[in-house]
């Protein structure tokens, strides 16, 4: 028979403590551990078995209780037996930051060899990857710019937009609500769009490759501080088309003074542009897409209805961006928080 675990009254408390604190079912897994283990007398199998978890996870979950003011102190991941202090691991992860945090390629294995080279003895990569993930570190795909942004243009232009969303509305002589949008275009067509995706191992889906370039041009303005989304497809882009997307706007926003905020295509700025009265135009800083809440719109669209998919017409291709964005259309919310950006979102105040 297995030996029933002895719980102190502290670590009962603190068990309990967890419980009501929990914001994560890890938390709330790790206070019902100690808290079956002493109420109802079991063993760690027993306890493990009842959560439907492991004897090995039941012995974790006990550990993380005693250390939850103190997580570094019974944490796992290579730390019972500390090859680095924190310290040190720190300030050898400081020469590696800048690479880091310049975009980079930094790869594990340059970093495990410098560390080695620094222990002088041989330890195992997992000790990196840990050592990495102890400090926060992660793996992610990184943002992209043009190289020929200005960021110091980019951030004067986010700390005034306030005053020009203000010096816009000396336009608006009806007095209407004031409409922020920000838009954009894109093309979609029958050329493929392969990308990962879930599968059981060790099965590789398989998807058609398309390299047809036919395509037709997607308009589209969101307006962050409600969601709201207007499109239009067109055949091409230009000044003509570009007009009719804003008298289309125009149209769907009479009570509202449109300030849309727009890139520096040729299109945009050209003297022939036919601007409705309720509409002003206010021009992105050069190169700067990261800027415009809009180019969420198009990503969202090539991964949920484009993503390893083949079509057998210009025609299926423009039904698929169609049935997108209406979909995201209809979901004002989604839409208010794929685009409402801290700085965005702070407008809405002055400018109402």
């Amino acid at each position: 028979m297995a030996r029933t675990a002895r719980i102190s009254e502290e670590e009962l408390q603190q068990a309990l403590k967890l419980r009501d604190k929990a914001t994560t079912a890890t938390e709330l897994r790790n206070a019902m551990t100690v808290i079956l283990m002493a109420k109802l007398s079991l063993d760690p199998g027993s306890t493990a078995e009842l959560l439907g978890t492991s004897r090995c996870t039941a012995f974790r979950d006990r550990l993380d209780v005693r250390n939850q003011d103190d997580p570094q102190k019974g944490s796992w991941g290579g730390r019972r037996r500390f090859t680095m202090t924190m310290d040190e691991e720190r300030e050898f992860l400081a020469e590696w930051e800048a690479e880091a945090k310049s975009g980079g390629v930094l790869a594990v294995p340059p970093i495990h060899a410098a560390l080695i080279e620094r222990l002088g003895r041989t330890i195992v990569p997992s000790y990196t990857y840990r050592m990495l993930a102890r400090h926060g570190w992660r793996k992610v795909q990184p943002d992209t710019k043009h190289p020929k942004s200005d960021q110091a243009a980019q951030e004067e232009f986010k700390k005034k937009l306030p005053e020009i969303v203000a010096a816009a509305y000396i336009k608006n002589e009806n007095n209407l609500p004031v409409r922020l949008m920000f838009q954009d275009e894109a093309r979609f067509g029958r050329m493929s769009d392969p990308r990962s995706c879930w599968s059981p191992a060790p099965f590789r889906p398989v998807v058609n490759l398309a390299l047809i370039r036919e395509f037709r041009y997607e308009y589209a303005a969101v307006s962050p501080w409600d969601g709201a989304l207007d499109y239009m497809t067109a055949e091409k882009m230009n000044t003509e088309n570009m007009s009719g997307f804003l008298e289309q706007v125009s149209a769907a926003h009479r009570d509202d003074f449109i300030v849309m905020v727009v890139d520096g295509a040729s299109s945009h700025k050209s003297k022939d542009l036919k601007i409705p009265e309720n509409v002003v135009l206010v021009l992105l800083p050069p190169y700067s897409p990261e800027l415009n809440p809009a180019e969420q719109i198009w990503n969202s669209l090539r991964k949920n209805y484009f993503a390893n998919k083949v079509f057998d017409s210009l025609d299926a291709a423009t039904e698929q961006a169609e049935r997108g964005l209406s979909d995201m259309a209809a979901n004002q919310r989604a839409m208010e928080s794929l685009t409402n950006w801290p700085w965005i979102k702070s407008i809405n105040l002055i400018a109402n």
